[in-house]
């Protein structure tokens, strides 16, 4: 793998797990970078799924809101939504 690819694909938001990601993000904001964090998952049309993912966001969002202000607002601290995790889908 080249230094180039390497160093690029370091800056991204990875893990396996939301605490491993967690980290990366803090790593992150810790050394001036902005970011923006993508929960990532499939289509789901079931409503008690809709509900969970929904709830996931809005915790999600929470926590980035306390990064945003913990780390100042001269970083940018954002999220990417999925409309197809809550039942909306591209037609």
């Amino acid at each position: 793998m080249s230094l180039i690819f390497r160093l690029l694909a370091s800056v991204y938001t990875a893990g396996a797990a939301y605490n491993e990601a967690a980290l990366k993000i803090l790593r992150l904001l810790g050394r001036n970078f902005s970011i923006t964090s993508d929960i990532l998952g499939e289509f789901t049309n079931d409503p008690a799924r809709i509900d969970a993912v929904i709830g996931e966001y809005l915790e999600h969002i929470a926590v980035l809101g306390y990064w945003q202000r913990r780390f100042s607002a001269s970083r940018e601290v954002s999220l990417a939504v999925k409309p197809s995790r809550i039942g909306l889908e591209h037609s």
